[in-house]
């Protein structure tokens, strides 16, 4: 199955490390047994945004995908916030939610994240509550 893990990144890079940060983060997915089929990488205010597409064992689970994004260079706090909205039944494509107000910025560059959809639905779920 097809994921995509989302890496916020607050520190500007030279190509030369930004080209390094890719090329670790493939080490790492060959080591886990997982295919990168694309990387999307936008540039921020205070550094990137990752977006890995993977392809992943139909078995994988939503803790084992919040692990393999905090293992890319995810947040520690934010994988323990997501391990947290896992643990409370929460879907992973709801739990992991990275910089959705940012994202908008985004349109159009994107769009086969399928973060869009995602977004629209969290939205509506913070609106019922």
């Amino acid at each position: 199955m097809r994921y995509v893990l989302k890496i916020d990144v607050d520190l500007k890079l030279s190509d030369e490390e930004l080209e390094m940060f890719i090329e670790t983060r493939k080490a790492i997915a060959e080591k886990l047994g997982i295919a990168i089929r694309d990387v999307v990488s936008h540039e921020s205010k205070r550094g990137y945004h990752f977006f890995f597409h993977i392809d992943a064992d139909n078995g994988v689970t939503e803790k084992t995908l919040n692990f393999y994004q905090f293992l890319f260079g995810d947040d520690p706090t934010r994988y323990k916030i997501n391990r947290m909205r896992i643990e409370k039944g929460i879907p992973w494509d709801k739990a992991n939610i990275l910089f959705s107000k940012v994202l908008e910025k985004h349109k159009g560059r994107c769009e086969e994240c399928k973060i869009y959809e995602v977004i629209k639905e969290w939205s509506q779920l913070e609106k019922s509550h």
